[in-house]
């Protein structure tokens, strides 16, 4: 089972990295709009919460995370501050159900939902199609 100490020893990773640059605070207020869209649903998806995280963050960068995305693609300073606070909500969210992830491989899930959502940022895509090659490379 899941070990509530993983969120304790990440939020001390993430407050070591974060000394010299703070995110703005509208990229803080788009994180927290997605960790209440993703935390605040009730329905639990136990055989594959990485796959819901991903198609909830997917949405949301559709709808209203547009500038969340494009601080993370286009500004090193937020990039790594946006990446760990992903991976943190990711923690909260596999808590409630009651999954275990290694923090590599979530840092991976992350860096290929952005490479492949970027990849196909203007392009009409499928959403199903695009979680099914998220999830390809995330065996790779």
């Amino acid at each position: 089972m899941f070990n509530q100490n993983k969120i304790i020893i990440f939020n001390n990773r993430k407050n070591n990295c974060s000394k010299n640059y703070t995110l703005p605070m509208h990229d803080q207020k788009l994180l927290k709009q997605f960790q209440s869209s993703l935390l605040d649903d009730i329905t639990y998806y136990p055989f594959h919460p990485l796959r819901h995280i991903n198609k909830t963050f997917v949405r949301f960068i559709n709808t209203s995370g547009k500038p969340l995305f494009n601080d993370f693609v286009y500004h090193l300073q937020t990039r790594e501050l946006i990446l760990n606070d992903l991976i943190l909500i990711s923690y909260k969210y596999l808590v409630r159900n009651k999954a275990n992830i290694a923090y590599s491989y979530l840092r991976k899930n992350w860096v290929n939902v952005f490479n492949l959502s970027f990849c196909t940022n203007d392009i009409k895509f499928n959403k199903k199609a695009l979680l099914n090659k998220i999830d390809e490379a995330n065996k790779m």
